[in-house]
């Protein structure tokens, strides 16, 4: 009968798990999604090593990866039982159901200090999902990584202890708020973004029957924000990128990817990952981007703003483009930078941001402030200019659902405004 093995994939420090199964003729061999330190397995054996003299958080992860594995060694044997052999597709189906099976409540930590890193692991290895029902994004992840570290700091500097889910009350939140504002001097942008995190964490907690303080539900998200304009690049400008020539090969395929984003309209989750199954032709012979949206889960079918320079940069690639790992955006957001300046988008502009409670005004070159997220906005901004698209239509491009999201992208000064308007008039 077939043997049913783990084996880790690398000696890292942290390393994913195989599972390894082995007929007499045959072999699978697949990776179960599982990933642990290499200090706790034994690798003769195959098996954890003991780690409860880990801290609770951990041990409870742990004991919940220990129970997918030995459900996954089950089912399979189980099967192989049956029928004698197993194929991949069976395998596969096998270590998804494993993975996403309900967490024992009798695992959860109680303790507010150690509920929260357990919660964000559970996020990190899928075994806690979206409200969509998918894995959390690379981005909500490090969100939720530079929450944990201001929670922690505010209370060892304005409580010097560790607060517990019940005193999580309004003052708490006040306290907080004034923390970010004042110390922190962070933007209302980012205030938001740590208040609408810790929101979250104690409504997970709340769910999960940790607490039952539910004071958290009255606390504000809405800060006041900058009307300042946001930069995006017109048409000329993308032209000047395009027509720029590069002998550096990692700046030519930081802005053949960013060009693509400014075409595209899409997130650079998404556009910096298009491959030529994604190209598709329209029945009018246009051609067109076809992707599953990795944030959304949406399919969006959309043609490309600048159909001929677009599919001269795809040509180039063999309409694979090319990949920058797992740090892509921050290889585009450092690179784009030069790339813009060479390209001569240097002229003077005013930022306006609310920092410290406080509208500060601050005036740099353009390109340095272009990111990965410039190319979004720039495509929206460009057909809306037009005048010839509906709202629906661009959300639609775009694939917001919220028109007041998709608002955001829209980067027209009043004076911009105003000539769109005289010029329909």
């Amino acid at each position: 009968m077939a043997t049913v093995n783990f084996l880790l994939r690398s000696t890292k420090k942290e390393a994913s798990i195989n599972v390894n199964i082995l007929g007499s003729n045959w072999r699978v061999r697949l990776s179960t999604g599982v990933k642990i330190p290499t200090d706790i397995w034994n690798t003769k054996k195959g098996w954890f090593t003991s780690y409860y003299n880990k801290p609770q958080a951990e041990t409870v992860r742990y004991d919940i990866l220990k129970s997918q594995l030995e459900e996954i060694k089950n089912n399979i044997e189980l099967h192989l039982a049956k029928y004698g052999k197993i194929e991949d597709e069976d395998v596969r189906i096998i270590i998804s159901q494993a993975k996403t099976k309900k967490v024992s409540k009798a695992n959860i930590p109680t303790r507010m200090h150690e509920y929260l890193p357990f919660l964000m692991e559970q996020m990190k290895t899928g075994i806690r999902k979206t409200d969509r029902g998918t894995n959390y994004s690379h981005g909500t992840l490090k969100n939720w990584k530079s929450f944990s570290g201001n929670w922690n700091e505010f209370q060892e500097e304005v409580y010097n202890r560790k607060l517990t889910f019940t005193e999580v009350d309004n003052d708490v939140y006040s306290r907080f708020v004034d923390y970010l504002t004042i110390e922190k001097n962070f933007t209302s942008e980012t205030l938001k973004t740590r208040i609408s995190t810790l929101k979250a964490f104690l409504n997970y907690a709340c769910e999960d029957k940790v607490h039952d303080n539910r004071d958290f539900i009255k606390f504000s998200k809405n800060f006041p924000t900058a009307k300042g304009k946001r930069p995006y690049l017109d048409r000329q400008e993308l032209d000047a990128l395009y027509n720029l020539e590069l002998s550096d090969d990692m700046l030519l395929k930081v802005r053949d990817i960013f060009l693509i984003g400014c075409y595209t309209a899409q997130r650079v989750s998404d556009y910096n990952r298009i491959t030529k199954e994604d190209i598709v032709t329209l029945k009018n012979g246009k051609l067109a981007l076809w992707i599953y949206q990795q944030k959304t889960k949406k399919e969006v079918e959309v043609p490309f703003i600048d159909g001929d320079k677009a599919t001269a940069i795809l040509e180039r690639w063999n309409y694979d483009l090319p990949k920058l790992g797992s740090n892509s955006d921050v290889l585009i957001n450092r690179h784009i930078k030069t790339i813009c300046r060479m390209a001569g988008i240097v002229e003077p502009f005013t930022t306006e941001t609310v920092r410290g409670g406080k509208i500060i005004k601050e005036t740099t070159e353009k390109c340095n402030l272009i990111t990965t997220h410039t190319a979004r906005r720039s495509a929206l901004t460009i057909l809306y200019r037009t005048g010839k698209f509906t709202t629906s239509e661009l959300m639609y491009y775009s694939g917001h659902t919220s028109e007041k999201t998709f608002r955001r992208y829209i980067c027209l000064s009043d004076n911009e405004q105003a000539i769109m308007i005289s010029e329909k008039l």
